[in-house]
């Protein structure tokens, strides 16, 4: 029996995932071709590299009902919303299995409420509800949720990512979840009950560089006076590129550097270019931005070493680090996460990236000794071909084999059933109900942030314990940490009326606060969502927020601009004013 697999992918050259899947589907056909078959279901983002026989393409007329016909959807999942945000969202839809290019999805998730226009609320509220009061505390330090906005960090681009990786729901809600690292397993089996593989990232989803090409190599690092460091793949800041710029600054003045890659920050490679000069590495540091494959062929010929440090590190696996290692050349990596996990001897690990003087004695000994470059490389390439596009497809299908039944059960019970209860679809599956519970609630708490439009959620107010859901409506929703004022007006409104009530007072004051802000009317303000519980909330926030309040509580309509800035002139002081435009009204 031939098993039938949705593959469910980025399929281009702006993801590294788009490699890893054109060697898997390439691997499949040529080698396992009378076990399986793949039909890649594709997220463009760009440009998509070949692959044999027809694919499907993950747009808006994509039916998701299609996926009844295969065994399994298999959803290659990143934090990246470019390239993975549709796959993430049908992932949560429709559970199947998951391919695990991620251990942090919390960049996506940010991505999804601040550049897609979903607004903070729905962010803090899926925080809280992953993380807890320590996860929310850290993004309301943060600045990102204050009215307005004042950053002083960004948590997905810290150290915090690590801590809160927002991870938990999308495993949850797996039918099953493959990884790319025994760190990675480390971390996901305690978050999800499905079944899960740990495999690793095949060695020939890049051209390699040929043994004679590698020989040559080898005997050009010994005779040079110049070698050449290389760090490529995306510049983004989680490269540490800065640390690797003052590192050389304290290396040999013969060791060169050159960042190759497609930039994802605006104004990144700039900065460094300036950091570059300010440390008088004029001659000695080149960036490339516009790299074809032909081009990056030649940079791994040409590089006697490579950099690839990480921090945060979010990934299942690098990618780039075995692309690094099977180019035979030593690597230099910052021993955290997968990258720990490399054997002693196959790469030269650094543990301190605050301070750039352990790198820059890690650079300055390779720099020193061709011969050290030269064992390094070979033992790397050596642990980067223990896995082969080929041996990934057996070890997925022999896992596929074991636990089919397992997988396919938990596929067909919440097949269609988005917005269903997590009480129902636990009852739906007597056999499994802890995991359906997950899996429900999941859904529940990522669907207003993945599809929603920036509305509050009630599900955080049926569900949160009370002093998180305070923290929640104060810095979530209101973006007012620490007012004491509306602290007290939170914790009065939770004492006095119930969830439902508590949301449609919340919900109303947020749709008011707009309004008197300049913002436009809400759609719709039925008799039922006017509620007089928003006033004290409304009181702790502006003159103006209280003025838009008391015409809709007492009158059962919205105020006018003209009216809200009367009154609220009234109430920050002029009673007799106020008093006179009640009247009016």
């Amino acid at each position: 029996m031939v098993l039938r697999l949705a593959w469910i992918t980025p399929l281009g050259p702006r993801s590294d995932v788009g490699a890893f899947s054109r060697n898997i589907l390439a691997a499949a056909r040529r080698d396992h071709a009378a076990r399986v078959e793949m039909l890649p279901i594709v997220q463009d983002n760009g440009p998509r590299h070949f692959v044999e026989g027809p694919c499907l393409s993950l747009d808006d007329r994509f039916d998701a009902d299609l996926l009844a016909a295969f065994d399994h959807p298999c959803y290659n999942l990143g934090n990246n919303a470019e390239n993975h945000g549709r796959i993430n969202r049908l992932a949560l839809e429709r559970p199947g299995v998951v391919i695990l290019h991620d251990v942090v999805m919390h960049p996506s998730l940010a991505f999804a409420a601040f550049e897609a226009g979903k607004g903070p609320a729905a962010y803090a509220a899926l925080v809280a509800a992953v993380h807890g009061a320590a996860g929310l505390s850290v993004v309301a330090e943060s600045g990102v949720l204050a009215d307005p906005p004042r950053p002083a960090f960004l948590p997905w681009e810290t150290s915090h990512a690590e801590a809160l990786p927002l991870i938990a729901p999308f495993v949850a809600s797996a039918a099953a979840v493959v990884v790319h690292s025994a760190y990675a397993e480390a971390r996901i089996r305690p978050l999800t009950r499905a079944p899960v593989l740990a495999l690793g990232l095949p060695y020939d989803q890049k051209p390699p560089l040929e043994d004679a090409e590698i020989a040559a190599w080898q005997e050009a690092t010994r005779r040079t006076e110049r070698p050449l460091a290389v760090a490529f793949g995306h510049i983004a800041r989680s490269k540490c590129l800065d640390l690797v710029l003052r590192a050389l600054a304290l290396a040999p003045a013969s060791l060169r550097l050159l960042v190759a890659g497609r930039p994802v920050e605006p104004g990144l490679v700039a900065e460094l270019e300036a950091l570059a000069a300010q440390l008088g590495l004029a001659g000695r540091v080149a960036f490339e931005t516009d790299v074809s494959v032909a081009r990056l062929q030649e940079i791994k010929r040409a590089a006697d070493l490579f950099l690839n440090i990480r921090h945060p590190n979010t990934e299942s696996a690098s990618g780039s680090l075995v692309e690094m290692l099977d180019a035979g050349k030593p690597v230099v990596v910052h021993a955290a996460g997968c990258f720990a996990e490399l054997p002693d001897g196959a790469a030269l690990a650094v543990r301190n990236i605050a301070d750039p003087s352990e790198l820059a004695a890690a650079l300055s000994a390779l720099a020193a000794d061709p011969e050290r470059r030269i064992a390094l490389g070979q033992a790397g390439r050596a642990v980067a071909r223990r896995w082969s596009g080929s041996l990934y497809v057996a070890r997925l299908l022999e896992f596929l084999a074991a636990e089919g039944t397992t997988i396919r059960r938990r596929q067909g019970i919440h097949a269609g059933r988005r917005a269903a209860s997590h009480a129902a679809l636990a009852a739906l599956d007597p056999q499994d109900e802890a995991w359906a519970r997950d899996a429900a609630l999941a859904r529940l708490f990522l669907s207003p942030l993945l599809s929603g439009a920036g509305a509050p959620d009630p599900a955080p107010f049926l569900w949160l314990p009370g002093p998180l859901l305070r923290g929640l409506i104060t810095a979530g929703l209101f973006g007012r940490e620490g007012d004491a004022g509306l602290i007290a007006a939170v914790d009065w409104l939770l004492a006095t009326t119930d969830r439902p009530g508590a949301f449609r007072a919340v919900a109303q004051a947020l749709a008011l606060k707009r309004l008197a802000e300049g913002g436009p009317p809400p759609e719709a303000l039925p008799p039922e969502v006017i509620a007089p519980e928003s006033l004290p909330l409304l009181a702790a926030l502006t003159p103006a927020a209280l003025a838009a309040g008391l015409v809709t509580v007492l009158f059962g309509r919205l105020p006018a601009r003209a009216e809200i800035a009367a009154l609220a002139a009234g109430l920050s002081g002029g009673e007799p004013a106020a008093q006179t435009h009640l009247q009016s009204v």
